[in-house]
């Protein structure tokens, strides 16, 4: 059981770098839309453009990266989270396993109740 727990804190830990690289890659994106709002306003202006279209252009085009990029975020600190649960979960197994005295049915019961509701909880999210 717990090679079980090992998996799934690394694949927690996998999640947590993948969605750090998609937040930052959204935020990356944003951040260079805002160097790129002035460029586009000198070409609205020369091209004497619809203000009012640029504007909302540059609203939806630069914003919205940017505030997409706080969902894997979000989730990054409840997946550390996890993490720090299961390693817990882990530390105690051990502590059980290591014990001379052998797991009585009760306990084990307890244990086996434990990580259902902990890959319900995930699987359901």
């Amino acid at each position: 059981m717990s090679s079980k727990v090992e998996q799934l804190i690394r694949n927690h830990q996998q999640a947590v770098k993948e969605q750090l690289l998609a937040s930052l890659m959204c935020f990356l994106f944003g951040f260079v839309g805002v160097f790129l709002v002035p460029k586009a306003l000198s070409i609205a202006r020369a091209q004497k453009l619809d203000w009012q279209i640029v504007t909302i252009s540059q609203l939806v085009g630069f914003s919205v990266p940017g505030g997409v990029g706080m969902i894997p975020t979000v989730e990054v600190l409840k997946r550390r989270e996890r993490v720090r649960n299961l390693q817990a979960l882990k530390a105690l197994l051990a502590s059980k396993i290591s014990s001379n005295k052998p797991l009585n049915p009760d306990e084990q019961k307890a244990i086996d109740q434990i990580f259902i509701k902990l890959i319900e909880k995930i699987a359901l999210g």
